[in-house]
């Protein structure tokens, strides 16, 4: 999606001219159509809300619907509402928090939930699917807005142990190392150790992560938090590893 400068504008409350100021000084990247209109990639515009702290208003006009930016009671229940969820996530990315934190954060609490759901009745395993659908889709959501160059180091990995809940747990760390610039490949739950050796063989990864109910093992380092998975991720990127 590339957006107009009068798009990026009324969604972020501003002045058309005051977009094309910052863009002519380079505080926000533009491409030209063969007319020498300018676009915005819808990454790009991302990156420059947080980065300027500016507050989404129209984010029907960045084609996320919804309401975004407004913080969410800590949820007692589980969670069903994808729209709902998406909102919440996406507005505390758009208001400047990294997806590591909301990882830690309010993913992590959803998967305390879901976890304890999963262990009940089948009645209690449906709502606990359908909640994980939810949560998957609005992480997925995260991950598409992240500003990630073509060239970028390659993480690659997956989780132990079966779906629904290993699944969102990888792609939960997999969104987390989108936000820290990093292309990725998440091979799902149920990862068996020779298939990852095999696609590690294939694709020679920068960095690769295994995750369970207890921790992510991050290039034969065991780390517990996302957080831990972010700053590892961000040596990697910065040659430091």
């Amino acid at each position: 999606m590339r957006l107009s400068p009068r798009q990026l504008a009324l969604a972020v409350g501003v002045s058309e001219s005051s977009l094309k100021r910052w863009a002519d000084a380079g505080k926000l990247r533009v491409s030209r159509t063969d007319g020498g209109h300018r676009r915005i990639a819808m990454t790009e515009a991302v990156r420059f809300i947080r980065d300027a702290g500016l507050t989404v208003v129209r984010p029907d006009l960045l084609g996320l619907g919804g309401v975004v930016g407004k913080r969410r009671p800590a949820a007692k229940a589980l969670e069903t509402d994808a729209r709902a969820i998406r909102a919440q996530l996406v507005g505390r990315f758009l208001g400047g928090e990294s997806i590591a934190g909301l990882a830690d954060g309010p993913i992590a609490a959803a998967l305390a939930r879901l976890d304890v759901q999963g262990d009940r009745d089948p009645k209690s395993e449906a709502l606990a699917r359908v909640a994980t659908d939810a949560w998957t889709h609005a992480i997925a959501t995260l991950r598409g807005l992240c500003d990630v160059a073509a060239d970028a180091p390659l993480a690659l990995g997956g989780a132990r142990g079966p779906a629904p809940g290993a699944s969102l747990r990888s792609a939960t760390v997999a969104a987390a190392l989108a936000g820290e610039g990093m292309r990725v490949i998440d091979l799902g739950a149920n990862l068996d150790a020779a298939v990852l050796r095999a696609t590690v063989t294939a694709h020679r990864p920068a960095l690769t992560w295994l995750v369970d109910d207890t921790g992510v093992d991050v290039c034969g380092h065991r780390l517990r938090t996302t957080a831990e998975v972010a700053a590892f991720a961000r040596g990697v990127t910065t040659g430091r590893r």
